[in-house]
């Protein structure tokens, strides 16, 4: 019986440069799109993120269809001291999305006298980052033509803490239309990178066979940050989709 999840987990990508850059620069939170309905209300916004899917690579097709087929795999055991976690899938007339309904009234609230959020409008924001739909019809912003179940991802999730972020938790959708907002919300991501040891990572995977040679001169081109013996090491981690197709 194949597992139901694996020893690693995946973020994959669409572009090699950005599995490059991932071993150049580790993990760079970026802003999702994330939209979920609740009984009466609709939350949407842009939140800081770095996501994984915890699937095993004889699995995974479907998953790379929609994300890409360039990806690192890193071990769980990074994962648990990452304290990453899994998302919080809810469905639209669920009791837990009334409950969850209710309990955003908070965000209503006014700032406290000193001109801070009160503490439980913080710990609401800070659990809002962890909730996907069970379904939906929107991926990365865009509206689908047909409905994705996105509790078949698996997926988990790293959202930088808010110290990390300059107490910021994520942008509405109307802020985010100011490109300003943007860039000043990513300058501070930049700082708050999703880091790991070489030893983390247990797959570096490509979308061609054909590519290997061209990410091999990549890893031994990084520059100070690893030294030889390490981009060997490294080195052995590639494989390739085609492979996995074949052999998974």
């Amino acid at each position: 019986m194949s597992a139901i999840s694996s020893e690693s987990i995946f973020h994959f990508t669409k572009f090699k440069e950005n599995l490059i850059g991932i071993l150049k620069f580790e993990f760079l939170p970026g802003l999702s799109y994330e939209r979920y309905e609740l009984k009466n209300k609709v939350i949407k916004g842009y939140f800081p993120m770095v996501s994984f899917c915890d699937i095993p690579l004889s699995q995974i097709r479907q998953h790379t269809g929609k994300y890409g087929h360039y990806g690192i795999g890193m071990s769980k055991t990074w994962a648990q001291k990452k304290a990453l976690n899994p998302v919080l899938y809810i469905r639209r007339r669920s009791h837990l999305a009334a409950h969850i309904e209710a309990f955003s009234k908070v965000l209503d609230m006014g700032y406290t006298p000193d001109g801070k959020p009160p503490e439980i409008q913080k710990a609401l924001m800070s659990l809002l980052r962890y909730i996907k739909p069970f379904e939906g019809n929107y991926l990365k912003g865009r509206k689908t033509k047909k409905p994705i179940k996105f509790y078949d991802e698996r997926e988990v999730r790293y959202v930088p803490p808010p110290e990390m972020t300059k107490n910021r938790y994520f942008l509405s959708v109307h802020a985010h239309e100011e490109p300003k907002n943007v860039e000043t919300f990513n300058q501070v991501l930049r700082q708050a990178r999703l880091r790991f040891e070489p030893d983390d990572v247990r797959y570096i995977i490509i979308a061609k066979e054909s590519e290997t040679l061209e990410i091999v001169k990549a890893v031994k081109d990084i520059k100070d940050k690893y030294d030889d013996k390490i981009k060997e090491m490294l080195v052995t981690r590639i494989i390739s989709w085609e492979q996995i197709k074949e052999d998974f």
